[in-house]
């Protein structure tokens, strides 16, 4: 597993795929029960924060990754990004594809709190959508 290991890069190497490391992230992320609707974005970054250390799974929050591009939550590579009610599919798109075509990104983990239909895979790498739901926390 590539997990949190340390990768040296060049400008020119892309980091190594990542299929266990999206399927553990997304199985912790699964546990994270939200009781009340209406959470303030920050708050459902602090549920999923506090899951990943549970997890002992390191992290960084608010992580500049390129230019105009900042990640919610970061692990090794693989970009956390929450969005409150249902965001505009078409710039949901347009961003997780701005975040996918950066060096360096493995893969995209996308939370929000009703579900959007995305392609799994955007510019050569997975993306995950987990929907938030008040009654039943995270589901696929």
């Amino acid at each position: 597993m590539q997990l949190f290991a340390n990768q040296d890069l060049t400008p020119t190497e892309e980091p190594p795929t990542c299929g266990e490391d999206m399927a553990r992230i997304v199985e912790v992320l699964r546990t994270v029960r939200i009781a009340v609707a209406g959470l303030e974005e920050w708050q459902i970054h602090d549920a999923l924060a506090a899951a990943l250390v549970a997890a002992q799974i390191p992290h960084y929050r608010e992580f500049s990754f390129a230019s105009g591009c900042r990640a919610d939550l970061w692990i090794d590579g693989i970009v956390i990004e929450v969005k409150k009610q249902r965001p505009a599919r078409a710039a949901l798109l347009s961003q997780i594809t701005r975040y996918a075509g950066k060096h360096g990104v493995r893969g995209v983990i996308v939370v929000l709190e009703r579900s959007i239909h995305v392609p799994a895979v955007i510019e050569g790498k997975p993306v995950r959508v987990l929907s938030l739901n008040a009654a039943w926390g995270i589901a696929l």
